[in-house]
């Protein structure tokens, strides 16, 4: 057995679901995941290959839990879901028409150093669970059994009727590249006695605007309203207001088909936002007002229309 095999697997977790290879029933859904940390509440991410920009994109941060896996066994049980953009499959521009693939890793801070987890694909599943039956140790089975530190999906087509139809799911996905929120149709409620949430300083903060339904997008739009807050060598300060929107288009596919999830993408540089700030003055700090926008071909009965929200802080 090799040594670095063994250390990936007592140094970190491991990812449990999904198996690698696995095929997903449809693009519309969150997918589930779940696996084991080193740590109780540990400090994990989930990010996935972005085939437009060439580089892995943080989608989901979150906590794990502090349930051990058994008293014998120094290992906590982890769960997430994430909502995964068509900019995540494969190949670039899949049209809803053909069949796609998928790029996935979960990591795991472990001393400060970010690293990704063991994942088995369905022999080594197999494997995994053979050896736990028979009573070997996590850390061993796991050392003995994984394949590999991504996750591959594979997905069937996924147009829908762009008539008719009733569910509409919108997500907004915010990172600064060290955490990511991800938010859905009812973040709005959280975002309204919202602060602003702080990102991390000198970062650029990625937008991403994805819709998802078995009712057609016409159109998906991401938005940020920047108030940057401006200060003169006296000590005055001055709010200022910025804006910018980019939305992407939904063509359809054939006389009554259309893709059923479509996303778009918006940078909020802070070079950007500096240079909002009259002459004479420096920028100190900007709140931002984020938002995605859904709009379908037609009226969608159970659709209250909340766009996802989201308040943020960024120091410049």
């Amino acid at each position: 057995m090799s040594p670095f095999i063994v250390a990936a697997i007592v140094s970190t977790g491991c990812v449990l679901s999904p198996t690698d290879g696995d095929t997903v029933a449809t693009r519309l859904e969150p997918l589930a995941w779940h696996g084991y940390a080193k740590d109780p509440n540990a400090s994990m991410q989930i990010r996935a290959w972005n085939y437009e920009r060439s580089t892995w994109d943080l989608v989901r941060s979150f906590t794990g839990s502090n349930a051990r896996v058994d008293a014998s066994q120094a290992m906590y049980a982890w769960q997430s879901d994430t909502a995964l953009g068509n900019r995540y499959w494969q190949p670039l521009g899949t049209p809803c028409t053909t069949a796609g693939t998928a790029r996935l890793q979960v990591r795991e801070q472990v001393d400060g150093t970010w690293t990704a987890l063991p994942t088995f694909d369905v022999f080594g599943e197999e494997c995994l669970y053979d050896e736990v039956r028979a009573g070997t140790d996590y850390v061993l089975a796991g050392s003995a059994c994984y394949t590999g530190d991504e996750v591959v999906l594979r997905s069937p087509p996924t147009c829908v009727q762009a008539s008719g139809g009733s569910a509409l799911d919108t997500y907004l996905t915010v990172t600064d590249d060290v955490t990511a929120w991800q938010m859905d149709k009812y973040s709005w409620i959280d975002a309204v006695a919202s602060l602003g949430t702080p990102v991390a300083a000198g970062r650029v903060l990625r937008l991403r605007a994805d819709g998802f339904g078995t009712r057609s997008l016409s159109a998906i739009s991401v938005t940020y309203e920047a108030t940057v807050t401006c200060v003169s060598s006296a000590g005055a300060t001055r709010n200022v207001t910025t804006s910018r929107t980019r939305s992407r288009p939904v063509a359809l596919v054939g006389p009554d088909l259309a893709p059923g999830t479509v996303g778009v993408d918006l940078d909020v540089e802070p070079a950007t936002l500096r240079s909002a700030c009259p002459a004479g003055t420096t920028a100190r700090s900007a709140f931002l007002f984020v938002q995605a926008h859904p709009t379908p071909r037609g009226p969608v009965a159970g659709w209250a229309g909340y766009p996802p929200t989201g308040k943020f802080t960024m120091p410049l």
